[in-house]
Formats: structure tokens, C-alpha cells, sequence
């Protein structure tokens, strides 16, 4: 099984852990940073304290040892990822403007 672990606490925002998420893998993440726009822990990532190594690795066991909480996981963490698509970033750009043109 594959899982990501993303144990940076100082990413303004990590594109990295965005494809990792878009690739449906289990997520072990800091909680820190520009993360927390991402992840919500227990729902789509398992979140552990900054420089905690004894974390990651409980937090990897956890998901070894529990296919379904992987599974539910990754599959949350990839509908998440979509949140974040050009594609949907486009349609509410566009949305914005159409909000400003409307008000003048």
C-alpha cells in the first residue's frame, strides 16, 4: 500500500500533498502551515504534531494495519483534492467577476 507523508510544518501551501491527495493516496499529514486549507484531520488525513517521529510512525501503522480507514481516506482525500482543480478555480473566478459586473 501506498501512503504519503507530508511532514513539513512550513509549506505556505504544499502542491505536493494537493497530487498525493489527487492520486487517492492515504494522507499522514502536520497539521500546520497552509495545510489546514487541505486537510481535515480524521476525514480525509491522519494528522500528527510538527517533529514528532513517533506520530508519523503510529499514524502509518494505523493506516497498514486498516484497509477501510485507508480506503475512506484516500477517497475523501481525493474528492478534496478536486476542490482545488483549475477547472473549478476558473468557475469561480469567473463567478467573482460576474458579482463585481453585476453591482456597478
Amino acid at each position: 500500500m501506498d501512503i504519503y507523508v507530508f511532514p513539513s510544518h512550513r509549506e505556505s501551501f504544499g502542491n505536493v500533498l494537493l497530487e498525493a491527495m489527487a492520486m487517492q493516496l492515504p494522507i499522514v499529514s502536520v497539521n500546520a502551515g497552509g495545510v489546514t486549507d487541505m486537510i481535515t484531520c480524521g476525514e480525509n488525513a491522519l494528522c500528527v504534531r510538527p517533529q514528532q517521529a513517533e506520530e508519523i510512525f503510529g499514524a502509518l501503522q494505523t493506516l497498514l494495519n486498516d484497509n477501510e480507514l485507508s480506503a475512506q481516506m484516500a477517497l475523501k482525500a481525493r474528492k478534496r483534492a478536486l476542490d482545488f482543480s483549475s477547472e473549478k478555480f476558473l468557475n469561480n473566478l469567473v463567478t467573482e467577476y460576474q458579482d463585481v459586473i453585476a453591482k456597478k
